[in-house]
């Protein structure tokens, strides 16, 4: 291998996280982006590492920050999870919630058609009723002798429970369920009470509510509207019951197995009561848990009860009532539902761009006449109507929420609205569903695919962790229509894309095999030349098929196979390709993010590589940019104090080496290769240097360990101890530091003090 050029002019990779954009932000796919700086995914044309030098500045900071990569991976395969089972333990897929969400709009169970109130739910409200009743009355009171009330919550929290007991509180006996207020004129039976649930498209017409309460007072009858906070005009205030909190889903199941259980004895209640724990969670709705109760009474025989049988309920319940729910959605409301399960817990902003997007692919376009070129069509695909729907309207209809928090982007962590399902099992669910029930495969990948790719990290996280869970669904038909392509791309992003779906299916047992065979395939891979006589001078290997193998050996085989995926990296880093070594050094870097106790081996084995470096130059390139790589993609949060909420960010080979000194040895012998013994980006390790005096700056715990580090990595080396110290204080002086970066002036006083 060539000597490598000094890079000139390079500055200090940036923070992890940092970053900088001038102009509209290029991507892999897009290089020629005005203004914007080339990422290492557009710098993949040329593949030596010899001709690459002067992008290894560049390469490094696309490498980015493996770290809060790791985190986001894992915070998507939390909120994209698919381990979550059953309606009740977190699952808890329903339609509206409520009785008449469940079983009117739904049909599922008994259907609950407009007429009297059946006796069975009547009863259940009066006997197992959860909640203060003199609370409810006094709300009720306050309001007057009106004959129209409003019962105001969110789906699935007791809306028709707390209507029906207000109205058997004000002693009617007869209660009916009413589809719209008009069926009521000149219909109202004395002493009756009615509900109504106007549809998520009805228009409340006061002046119809007016008209019909003279009817509702002459007869003694009341008529309660059940409304979720959207719905509510000034109008309906004035005739809203203020409601006291409502109860968990652990009470009401609690309070129905007593009434339903009320033979048993309380041990035996107890016991039924926590075997039953686990299905209900707490955001499940409170008319589920009260079902459940039920199911588990008609389970019960001389023998005990069948758990099995209620499981088994839950399970076909979940299945079709999400299912029902999903289909009946408008075109619109399942395109924004899918583009929030594959981002759901970002930013909303990501996922309404994610939609727009999407529906591009799915809405069909209007064919019209042309009326300029005879005979001619064009297709124009209709505009969206951005006002149609209000955000709060939609996140009822899709049972999401948003909540203000702080977020990590590429600048740090800012505040975003955040959206997500209330349910986590909603997102996999939701994916599964639109790739497997309708025939939309191909615009769901070309979709993913432009996701795969995002400038935002989060959003390509999360949407490779989405494929994961398709490839996990559809393994042969993934790898041969997507994956495959894209091990091959020169996008970056594209490949790490594939590395991150894997992730799903190789914590599968019976697909993880398949995944270390296509790893090993593409780590093998030859791509056919120009001839076309087939000899074996037609093939050469395929480099970008080896970058991606090696993104495969980091945590996605690594995790559970450590020493295997540590041996073929070693294999790969002996290619000559800097695409593949900077590869190799992400892989090295997860794998000693997952597993610091296996600091040793990993730095072992870097340090073994640049040991070879009379005899193999290629493995030691590559060794001193893995190194580079660990040195400033990885850090650690150290709390400022114990118990603080707040941290500082350490470089985590900076922590090892304060937390295990014999360790630290080894980190500053690599330091020493880094920085004097090799001859690849030496400046680069310099820099590096730098970036760790200023990261450290403001915690007086790192000064020490940092400045132990730096004698030991000049330790015996007059001339690398010289330049360690000219350095030091050239950048005291130059501005590279801060004059007051006490980091610095305690490295410089350690090698004062060596000297």
């Amino acid at each position: 291998m060539t000597q490598p050029a000094d890079v000139p002019g390079a500055q200090p990779p940036p923070s992890p996280g940092g970053g900088d954009q001038a102009g509209p932000p290029a991507t892999p796919d897009n290089p020629q982006a005005t203004g914007a700086p080339q990422t290492g995914a557009q710098a993949d044309a040329g593949p030596s590492r010899a001709g690459k030098t002067t992008y290894v500045a560049k390469t490094l900071h696309d490498t980015g920050s493996v770290s809060a990569r790791q985190q986001m991976s894992q915070a998507a395969q939390r909120s994209l999870s698919v381990d979550r089972l059953g309606i009740y333990a977190a699952a808890g897929v329903h339609a509206e919630g409520d009785l008449i969400g469940l079983q009117v709009n739904m049909a599922t169970e008994q259907t609950l058609l407009p007429g009297r109130l059946p006796d069975a739910v009547y009863l259940s409200v009066k006997e197992a009723f959860v909640g203060d009743e003199k609370d409810l009355i006094t709300a009720v009171e306050q309001l007057g002798a009106v004959p129209t009330l409003v019962v105001c919550d969110q789906p699935g929290r007791g809306r028709l429970a707390r209507a029906v007991r207000v109205l058997q509180l004000m002693e009617h006996a007869t209660i009916r369920v009413v589809r719209a207020v008009k069926d009521l004129k000149d219909n109202v039976v004395e002493g009756t009470g009615y509900i109504y649930m106007p549809a998520d498209s009805g228009v409340v017409d006061m002046r119809e509510l007016d008209s019909l309460g003279v009817q509702l007072s002459h007869a003694g009858a009341r008529l309660i509207l059940i409304l979720p906070p959207e719905r509510i005009t000034v109008e309906l205030l004035e005739i809203q019951i203020q409601l006291p909190p409502g109860p968990s889903a652990m009470d009401v199941l609690r309070r129905h197995l007593s009434w339903r259980l009320a033979e048993e004895s309380a041990a035996a209640t107890t016991v039924v009561q926590s075997m039953m724990a686990d299905f209900v969670a707490d955001d499940a709705p409170l008319r589920h848990a009260a079902d459940l109760a039920q199911w588990i009474f008609e389970a019960r025989s001389d023998n005990g009860y069948d758990y099995e049988s209620v499981r088994a309920r839950v399970d076909e319940r979940t299945r079709t009532a999400f299912e029902i729910w999903f289909d009946q959605l408008d075109r619109e409301s399942q395109v924004f539902a899918i583009a929030l399960a594959v981002l759901n817990d970002l930013p909303y902003e990501y996922v309404v761009d994610a939609a727009r997007s999407l529906r591009r692919r799915v809405m069909p376009p209007i064919t019209v006449l042309n009326a300029g070129s005879e005979g001619n069509e064009i297709a124009v695909r209709a505009p969206a109507d951005t006002f149609q729907i209000s955000r709060r309207e939609r996140l009822t209809r899709l049972h999401a929420i948003v909540e203000r928090k702080d977020v990590r982007g590429e600048y740090g962590m800012a505040p975003a609205d955040v959206i997500r399902y209330r349910n986590p099992a909603y997102a996999p669910q939701i994916i599964q569903r639109a790739w497997s029930q309708y025939a939309a495969q191909a615009q769901l990948l070309d979709w993913l695919r432009e996701l795969a790719v995002h400038p935002a990290e989060p959003v390509r996280v999360w949407a490779a962790t989405a494929i994961g869970i398709l490839t996990a669904e559809s393994f042969d038909y993934l790898c041969e229509t997507a994956l495959e392509t894209w091990a091959l791309s020169k996008s970056m992003y594209a490949r790490s894309a594939v590395a991150h779906a894997l992730h799903v299916p190789a914590s599968d047992p019976r697909l993880r095999p398949h995944v270390r065979k296509l790893a090993a395939t593409w780590a093998d891979a030859a791509a056919m030349t120009e001839a076309t006589d087939l000899t074996d001078d037609d093939f050469e290997v395929d480099r970008l098929a080896q970058a991606t193998a090696a993104r495969i050996y980091g945590v996605t085989l690594g995790r559970d196979e450590p020493d295997e995926s540590l041996s073929a990296l070693r294999r790969l880093a002996e290619i000559d390709d800097i695409r593949v070594a900077l590869a190799v050094g992400e892989s090295l870097a997860e794998l000693l993010l997952d597993r610091p106790e296996r600091a040793e081996p990993i730095l072992a084995n870097v340090l073994s590589w640049l040991d070879e470096d009379a005899d193999n130059e290629d493995l030691a390139a590559t060794a001193h940019l893995a190194f580079l790589i660990l040195a400033t993609s990885l850090v650690v949060e150290v709390p400022r104090a114990e118990g603080a909420a707040d941290a500082f960010s350490w470089p985590m080979l900076l922590h090892l080496a304060a937390e295990k000194p014999a360790l630290g040895f080894g980190i500053a012998r690599i330091w020493h290769y880094a920085m004097s013994t090799t001859r690849y980006f030496p400046e680069q390790a310099d820099l590096v240097l730098a970036q760790w005096l200023r990261q450290v700056a403001d915690d007086q715990r790192a000064w020490s360990p940092l400045a132990t580090l730096a004698s030991q990595i000049c330790f015996d080396d007059l001339g690398l101890h010289q330049h360690l110290l000219t350095l030091v204080e050239t950048w005291i002086t130059d501005g590279t530091l801060t004059p007051s970066n006490a980091a610095a002036a305690a490295v410089r006083d350690k090698l004062i003090s060596q000297r």
